[in-house]
């Protein structure tokens, strides 16, 4: 037997389905920037952690160690990443390592706690379920930085570090341990490299993505700098488009190397001859 529908119940069962399709939407904030940034400053300004190397502003991120703590990992080298907190110490530092990441020490030691994958951390609930990843918990000495320790290689990726200190509880985006399944290679923060034809020794400074955006010399009779945003330059009719080769593009009969957007957004050039490019 056919059964007849009237066309109002037609339109409350379309109407429906629009309401039910209608409520199906995608979160704000997704996808997050792929970018890994060494630094990130919480929601109400109260904390800045930074990612830092073994030395100021020089070397690699993480940088290589001997690890130190199992005994199975004795000859072994680990990665350390190392954190600076500014602004009152928190109660709690938390952040998210990669579960191929195999954890060799803590500082500061006595005073942290590491989940187990799923079961998240105890204080602050952060990375509970979650499989993929484990939470590491420290309580921070005041004006000490704080020490994560890996065994082996280990490439930074885009994580996130918890801050809480009381009943406040904020986080923010930074550069954490591990990428799963891709080549472990730590960030350079600096490298020296000769330019404008070999006449100049130029000391290259990238971001988290590896970009240059900036660099600077101390060879006498090189100078550094960028042409104006009226006459941007051009090579082979062009705009500069380099920014990741350490040795940029050279020109002039060798006597300029710049480097170009789009970081730095104005190209910045290494010359044998002032005024630079």
């Amino acid at each position: 037997m056919r059964t007849k529908t009237s066309l109002p119940a037609m339109a409350i069962i379309l109407g429906g389905l629009l309401v039910a399709g209608a409520a199906i939407s995608f979160p704000v904030g997704v996808p997050v920037a792929a970018l890994a940034p060494l630094s990130c400053t919480t929601p109400s300004g109260a904390w800045t952690i930074t990612l830092v190397p073994k030395s100021p502003g020089v070397g690699t991120i993480p940088y290589a160690e001997p690890c130190l703590t199992l005994p199975g990992n004795s000859g072994k080298t680990c990665s350390v990443y190392k954190y600076a907190i500014s602004g009152e110490t928190p109660s709690h530092i938390l952040f998210a390592a990669s579960a191929d990441q195999d954890l060799d020490a803590l500082n500061p030691g006595n005073l942290s706690s590491v989940a187990v994958p799923g079961a998240g951390d105890t204080v602050t609930g952060f990375l509970t379920y979650a499989k993929h990843e484990y939470a590491i918990r420290l309580n921070p000495t005041p004006g000490v930085p704080v020490e994560l320790w890996f065994v082996g290689g280990s490439k930074p990726r885009l994580s996130t570090v918890v801050i809480n200190k009381g009943r406040t509880t904020e986080s923010c985006l930074i550069a954490g341990p591990g990428v799963a399944g891709d080549p472990f290679q730590p960030i350079t923060l600096t490298q020296s490299v000769l330019a404008a034809g070999g006449k100049c020794a130029a000391n290259l400074i990238y971001d988290a993505a590896g970009n240059v955006v900036d660099v600077t010399t101390n060879t006498p009779g090189c100078f550094v700098g960028s042409p104006t945003v009226a006459r941007p330059l051009l090579i082979n009719g062009e705009p500069l488009r380099n920014n990741t080769n350490p040795h940029g593009i050279t020109f002039g009969n060798g006597t300029s190397t710049c480097y170009g957007p789009p970081v730095p957004s104005i190209p910045k050039c290494i010359c044998t001859a002032a005024p630079c490019p």
